[in-house]
């Protein structure tokens, strides 16, 4: 006769599958799902040029030799963000095309929930808790709508940072590549990192390895922030990339950390609205707010965090975007230990915990992840077939290989393998004009008063002729004329100017 612990591990004749292998299963699954998921969005003309033909055109311009180059940028990519992680990208792209580094991003991601599930696991001693954690990693917005909004160098950053926790956990050497890869693929996590190795090197048993983190995270981020990036701006004397998101709090770095020590009660109130606040609720909620049972391991994180809140842009701070990526690893890590400090309790408080405490936390993870789908995602009617799309694959094919291009921000990513593509109403680069104008007029987003005005304007002018016009699918090229379809263009220009201009 089988014991009964024997009847609990069995099922059906069969040993029931370990938590870790169905962690594993979950994130394949995962990440089966959102590369059809992505690559969907993109093939029906969802994805955006900014910034999936951004990253696209730079994959490109490496594979051709061409360090960080887009035509998005007067200068160099690199002197915004500094990520030798592409290069890991750009025989993917070339390979593989752009269907390609979306299933990659949707693999690399979903890999943080075993590195989560591991970690969770080591910290609370229960295979509960770390299936818990790794499937609430997978279910959080960032992850499950970031990873669909194009493809981002953040969320790649995600699993290595995890997994550095987990080697810093273990001790094991494969912490610095992993920690060196996160840094590779977003610039921004070594801030945290070189708070992590400040709060170590002040611990007797981490000392020497807290201060190598510390030491060297310092080395990297004056390098890239003060040398590389200023080099590759052209300007060795400018500010910052983005620091206009600060500039309510300083002309540069020392005044805004002046202004922010002397009165920080008043740059608090001009940076934080109560919206942003009240977003940032989710952040937490997603792992069951366990992260507020061990604040100390998430302190590191905390810095870019109260940064976050401090610019002056919203979208810092909205969670779906991958600006929030370098705070996911830290808030699972507290979360585990969060779990683990409630799990000190009482023998019958310990028991009901270990076997509810997970199930809550899948529970309120299930339930974001919901909310957010429906409610929040970043394309409206993520399955809706634009009416047009015939249209939109006939005019694709006209347009040459290579030739530059100005189109639309939905129609942008499908033209990234050229050295000149621009989004309109911008129709020069270099001080030329490009050779071809795509646009969908059907698709009113972006496109203010003066884009109806320009567009019309091109046309009129006769400096770019119609060589395709039909279901408001426009396709313009340089020095071409055809008076009819001109004719049909400016009218239907005129019209839906004027409807948008009823709609504002």
């Amino acid at each position: 006769m089988k014991t009964a612990q024997r009847c609990k591990e069995d099922f059906g004749g069969k040993k029931r599958p370990s938590s870790a292998t169905l962690v594993g299963v979950l994130a394949i699954t995962w990440a089966v799902t959102f590369s059809a998921f992505s690559s969907f969005l993109h093939e029906y003309f969802r994805s955006s040029s900014l910034d999936m033909a951004l990253h696209s055109q730079i994959l490109w311009n490496l594979w051709q030799g061409r360090f960080m180059h887009t035509s998005f940028l007067p200068y160099s990519f690199a002197g915004n963000h500094f990520w030798p992680g592409l290069y890991m990208l750009a025989p993917i792209y070339h390979w593989f095309d752009i269907h390609g580094v979306l299933a990659l991003q949707s693999f690399i991601v979903s890999s943080g929930a075993i590195a989560s599930y591991l970690l969770a696991k080591d910290i609370t001693k229960s295979e509960r808790w770390g299936l818990a954690l790794g499937l609430a990693y997978l279910l959080q917005p960032t992850i499950s709508i970031g990873v669909l909004f194009d493809f981002h160098l953040e969320l790649f950053s995600i699993p290595f940072a995890l997994f550095a926790l987990l080697g810093l956990q273990r001790n094991k050497a494969w912490f610095w590549p992993c920690m060196l890869l996160s840094w590779a693929f977003y610039e921004i996590n070594i801030l945290v990192w070189t708070f992590l190795g400040f709060a170590l090197s002040l611990s007797r048993h981490r000392r020497t390895t807290g201060g190598a983190i510390l030491a060297s995270g310092l080395i990297y981020m004056c390098a890239v922030f003060f040398f590389i990036m200023p080099y590759f701006r052209g300007d060795t004397d400018a500010a910052l990339p983005c620091w206009g998101r600060y500039s309510h709090l300083g002309d540069n770095i020392s005044e805004a950390i002046c202004n922010i020590v002397i009165h920080p009660i008043n740059s608090l109130i001009q940076s934080i609205s109560f919206s942003e606040i009240k977003g940032l609720r989710y952040l937490f909620a997603a792992f069951g707010f366990l992260s507020f049972f061990s604040l100390r391991h998430f302190l590191p994180a905390l810095p870019l965090l109260v940064a976050l809140l401090l610019s002056n842009w919203s979208v810092t701070t909205d969670i779906r975007y991958g600006y929030v990526a370098p705070i996911i690893p830290f808030l699972v890590l507290s979360a585990a230990h969060g779990a683990a400090t409630l799990s000190k309790r009482g023998v019958a408080q310990k028991w009901r915990l270990a076997t509810r405490g997970p199930i809550i936390l899948i529970a309120i993870s299930v339930f974001i992840f919901v909310y957010f789908q429906i409610k929040k995602p970043f394309r409206k009617h993520p399955f809706e077939i634009r009416r047009n799309i015939i249209e939109l694959r006939l005019a694709k094919e006209i347009i040459p290989d290579g030739v530059s291009l100005s189109a639309d921000n939905h129609l942008g990513s499908h033209f990234a393998n050229r050295r000149i593509l621009v989004v309109t109403p911008s129709t020069i680069y270099g001080g030329q004009s490009v050779e071809y104008i795509f646009a969908d007029l059907n698709e009113t987003e972006f496109k203010e008063k003066e884009w109806w005005g320009l567009m019309k304007q091109l046309i009129v002018e006769q400096q770019y002729g119609p060589v395709f016009f039909t279901n408001d699918v426009l396709l313009l090229q340089k020095g071409k004329t055809n008076s009819v379809l001109a004719e049909q263009a400016v009218w239907r220009i005129i019209e839906i100017g004027r409807q948008s201009k009823m709609a504002e």
